[in-house]
């Protein structure tokens, strides 16, 4: 379940200090304080740089 899922990511991070290596910093960032704070793309060009870029293009 996604519950379960969340529980090991969680353990994860705590224990390793690290995301693991398929989760996305934009998306925990999301799941974790809005979608809005993702477009934030001084946050967002020092954690993904081409996401960044990718971003800025959009109106």
């Amino acid at each position: 379940t996604l519950k379960a899922h969340g529980s090991l990511v969680t353990l994860y991070i705590r224990f390793t200090g690290a995301l693991p290596p398929r989760l996305s910093p934009v998306l925990l960032q999301a799941i974790l304080h809005g979608v809005q704070t993702a477009h934030d793309l001084t946050w967002l060009e020092a954690v993904s740089p081409s996401a960044a870029e990718a971003l800025a293009v959009w109106p």
